[in-house]
């Protein structure tokens, strides 16, 4: 299951494989790495809402013409084909289109401005799933869906009774039967509902559920958390108001994040294997333990060894920045996990649900190094690396060199499978930013990052040095 984005914003391409558990993207300050995260994340949000059940009424309705569609074209698979992803197309629009095109406004605020900031090109993003492939573009001004093209097969069987249309995943065909040339074809519109439906389990199956984490998060937390109390404020007292006020613009992944936090509920179970990791973090990183007040909507922070409680604002910056990381662990990703254990989603059938058995949250961290010591760093991406081996996906934006050796070591002590890694790597070019895939082997990934500036500053270092035994 991949993602590629070309020519958005500062972003000339960029492909991920979403099916890695841990995924870390590098590359120098205001280079798309943000970009890249937050449409990935915008992209799937969307996708893995449930399909709105007026979307089959409106199947229902298209009944008669997608008969008459497979009448006529019943001898020309190819055709065929071509017609199904059509209407296909005309469908994913329906479902998806309207409500991603709100996020990117909600988080680029005009779809104008993510064109290629070098070639003034439109963007493009495809999605290249098992199942379908299809791409969204902005073209004239408008987000569309194009080419789209199911990965299966058909097949047109002639038959003596009437039979139900047969996906066939063994195989990867779609079956229709028919008795003559003028048949009903039996519910038809229930296979492309099936169809559609097969797109939401391609992705839940992989991915349960997004998460996103913005850089800066407890600042971002505690500004919106004061906020949120100011507006409240001013609505009882509106009348009073007599000036315009301007609301300031917050990106919806940030708000996503805001919301999340704020609806926490401490008293729900926890997965204990999250619950031992996030455990481990106030152990050895925090010392202390972070909690929050639903009734304040407050993180709070008690030092080990001390019966004071500090709000954000009173602990150190790498205490507030980890913090939030081990809340979400908490009380959000422990619940989902376990909501997936349980298999709640309520509108999906038994067998269907056998397949979301793997499936896994997917946190996108920014720059979780943030205010740490290096050797708070190693820690960190050791913590990371038991999420990933314990039912947990992550996307990471990082620029440290630290994180990226503890890593290296961890591969090579196969304290985390290679094959569930994923690193890319960000290089400025004429035409936007280009994602390069870094190699990953026993011994750990290729370092096409930060040796560069490590070989610079020790030929500065070795100049510098010759130059004082010169002058000396």
């Amino acid at each position: 299951m991949k993602i590629k984005i070309t020519d958005f914003g500062p972003i000339k391409d960029f492909e991920v494989d979403l099916s890695k558990d841990l995924i870390f993207i590098y590359g120098k300050n205001n280079i798309g790495k943000s970009y890249a995260m937050s449409v990935i994340y915008l992209i799937l949000k969307n996708l893995l809402e449930k399909i709105p059940d007026i979307l089959f009424l409106k199947l229902k309705s298209l009944n008669e013409k997608i008969i008459e569609m497979i009448q006529e074209n019943i001898n020309n698979h190819k055709i065929l084909k071509e017609k199904f992803n059509d209407l296909l197309r005309i469908l994913i629009e329906s479902i998806f289109l309207e409500k991603f095109k709100h996020s990117l406004l909600n988080t680029f605020n005009d779809l104008n401005n993510i064109s290629n900031r070098f070639s003034k090109n439109a963007f493009n993003i495809n999605l290249n799933f098992d199942f379908i492939n299809f791409d969204i573009s902005f073209l004239d001004k408008s987000l569309i869906i194009k080419n789209v093209s199911l990965n299966y097969d058909f097949t047109i069987k002639k038959v003596k009774v009437h039979r139900n249309y047969k996906i066939d995943e063994k195989n990867k065909k779609i079956i229709l039967y028919f008795i003559d040339m003028n048949d009903d074809f039996k519910n038809i519109d229930a296979l492309f509902k099936v169809i559609l439906f097969y797109i939401y389990v391609e992705i839940k199956k992989v991915i349960r559920d997004v998460y996103f984490l913005p850089a800066s998060r407890s600042g971002l937390y505690q500004g919106l958390n004061a906020f949120s109390q100011i507006i409240a404020e001013l609505s009882k007292n509106r009348s009073y108001v007599t000036k315009k006020i301007e609301l300031p613009a917050i990106s919806e992944p940030v708000a996503d994040y805001f919301l999340k936090l704020s609806e926490i509920n401490a008293t729900k179970k926890t997965n204990k294997k999250i619950a031992v990791i996030s455990s481990m973090l106030e152990k050895d990183l925090l010392k202390g333990e972070v909690s929050f007040d639903s009734s304040t909507k407050k993180i709070l922070y008690k030092p080990d060894f001390s019966d004071i409680v500090l709000n954000m604002e009173a602990t150190s910056s790498m205490v507030a920045e980890i913090s939030p990381i081990v809340l979400y662990l908490k009380h959000v990703i422990s619940l989902d996990i376990i909501n997936n254990n349980i298999l709640g989603d309520d509108f999906v059938d038994e067998p269907t649900k056998e397949k979301f058995k793997n499936s896994k949250p997917l946190i996108f961290i920014e720059e979780p190094e943030a205010h740490l010591h290096p050797e708070a760093q190693a820690k960190l991406i050791e913590m990371f690396a038991k999420l990933a081996e314990n039912g947990v996906k992550l996307m990471i934006t990082s620029h440290s060199n630290y994180m990226f050796n503890k890593l290296n070591n961890l591969i090579l002590d196969k304290k985390i499978d290679k094959n569930r890694i994923g690193c890319y790597v960000l290089k400025l070019t004429d035409s936007g930013s280009v994602a390069h895939e870094l190699k990953i082997d026993e011994f750990g990934v290729d370092d096409q990052n930060f040796s560069e500036i490590a070989e610079e500053l020790y030929n500065e270092n070795l100049e510098l040095l010759n130059k004082f035994n010169k002058n000396d």
